[in-house]
């Protein structure tokens, strides 16, 4: 490791992206990634450490750790499912930043059921894009961006549930009800490269449901999804599908 870079403001940061070559971005994560080269540490940044709601998102520093996260009553019961499982003695350094960028699978599903952006910034002007999108890494985000913000829909109420399958796959589900009928309806997963998996169609069927009604609907609802769910590891497929199964009955699906 050569040395470790601090800038204390976004716009220092941006800077130090631009003008030191092949510079690592480091946030802090609870499974810390080693690896050679400059690091430019972004804790010390205030702007990455904010967490705002101007009443339709969620603004959440890519900085904010899972301690904030729980601490705050905003937060999606999603996301915090997803910070909960965070160890307990590393909540206080481990941020939504890093995890997402490490393809963390419990965050990766998590964020991926709450539709949620992201906003990446250099020096040139800031812009944001889907989850997804930002995912692909090179190929999406340029190497003097920076990841600042994570963008969540207001989406607390309701009945969540976020489950690792392994290290690296993860089922997240999120249902509403609202006078007897199924309002809200989100299912992802995270498969083992870090790669979000919705199928909106599906949900969509969903939406306007009794509980009657819903009940009929699960059995295809599930052999729809272990058709289309790709052909990940088969023990551990099974295991997600398991993981959507029992969300769906503990919510009168």
């Amino acid at each position: 490791m050569d040395k470790m870079l601090r800038p204390a403001s976004l716009k220092q940061a941006m800077s130090l992206r631009r003008s030191t070559a092949a510079l690592p971005v480091m946030f802090r994560s609870a499974t810390p990634t080693y690896t050679e080269g400059s690091l430019l540490d972004l804790s010390g940044c205030e702007e990455f450490s904010r967490m705002d709601t101007d009443g339709v998102l969620l603004h959440i520093g890519a900085g904010v750790t899972a301690a904030a996260l729980l601490r705050d009553k905003r937060v999606p019961e999603l996301l915090r499912a997803a910070a909960e499982q965070c160890p307990a003695d590393k909540r206080d350094r481990a941020s939504l930043g890093g995890a997402l960028c490490a393809r963390n699978a419990l965050t990766v599903a998590a964020l991926s059921a709450l539709d949620t952006r992201v906003t990446v910034a250099s020096e040139t002007g800031r812009r944001t894009m889907k989850l997804r999108r930002f995912l692909r890494g090179n190929l999406s985000v340029a190497k003097d961006e920076l990841l600042c913000e994570i963008l969540v829909p207001d989406r607390r109420g309701g009945s969540g549930v976020c489950e690792r399958c392994g290290e690296d796959m993860a089922f997240s589900g999120f249902v509403r009800w609202e006078h007897r009928r199924i309002s809200e309806l989100r299912l992802a997963f995270c498969g083992p490269e870090g790669e979000p998996i919705r199928f909106g169609e599906f949900e969509a069927e969903l939406i306007g449901a009794t509980v009657k009604e819903a009940k009929l609907l699960r059995g295809p609802l599930l052999a729809a999804y272990e058709r289309y769910l790709p052909d990940w590891e088969a023990q551990r497929r099974t295991t997600l599908l398991l993981q959507l199964g029992s969300f769906l009955l503990d919510n009168n699906i």
